[in-house]
């Protein structure tokens, strides 16, 4: 699937629907650039997959898994952070060369991208030549914002064009957000991303226009007309 837009129309009208924080579709008599955009997703929990879901269907985009080749458990992801292994994945449903645009979508832990999807990145390196990154995480540690950035920076060889981290914690009531075990065991809702809103418009105006077919139309790369 891809997204469309017109830049000879002016915006529509605002509500306040999610997916009018998102890609704004336009019809078009005119000239016309398309672009295609691709979720990948890992999640643990299921937290995560529900957010690449989501986002995909507001945007209407083709999204597929991360699958590892064999079965994740606490105690793999406590052995993986020790000694720094690197899982083995299954192939993508999608070729990500056949998009303008990657979003990647993961948990964070230990203030580090989840294992799973550092394989990714690594093995795609020489395709991602455009890509995002958001995650539904516990909690935000100090400068973790910076850190995954620069691990991003490390695997791809590329700067994502931006990094979002909805914070599981926030969704509780200020005494509750030191509860480790509880936050760590909840489950996302749909009616829970809907908190998420406005930090999830701002992810989305983020997302750059790809270059080729920018260049050749004389358009900036700064993705304001195509995101609102």
């Amino acid at each position: 699937m891809v997204c469309s837009a017109d830049f000879s129309q002016p915006p529509c009208s605002e509500d306040h629907t999610l997916k009018e924080y998102g890609l704004r579709q336009y019809t078009s008599q005119t000239r016309r650039i398309v672009v295609k955009y691709l979720i990948i997703y890992f999640s643990f929990s299921g937290n995560n997959r529900l957010l690449a879901e989501y986002l995909a269907t507001q945007i209407g985009c083709d999204f597929c898994p991360v699958v590892e080749k064999k079965r994740r458990t606490g105690v793999t992801i406590l052995l993986d952070t020790l000694f720094r292994r690197e899982p083995k994945i299954q192939p993508l449903e999608h070729s990500v060369s056949d998009y303008d645009h990657i979003i990647l979508v993961a948990p964070i832990w230990d203030a580090k991208l989840a294992h799973p999807m550092k394989t990714l990145i690594k093995q795609e390196k020489a395709a991602l030549t455009s890509y995002s990154f958001i995650s539904l995480c516990g909690y935000e540690r100090p400068q973790q914002q910076e850190s995954i950035t620069q691990e991003l920076l490390s695997l791809s060889g590329r700067l994502p064009s931006t990094v979002c981290q909805l914070r599981i914690c926030d969704l509780f009531p200020l005494e509750k957000r030191n509860d480790v075990p509880t936050i760590s065991r909840y489950h996302v809702t749909r009616d829970d991303l809907i908190q998420f809103a406005s930090q999830i418009a701002e992810f989305l105006r983020a997302h750059p226009l790809p270059s080729p077919a920018a260049t050749d139309l004389g358009i900036a790369s700064s993705g304001d007309d195509l995101l609102a």
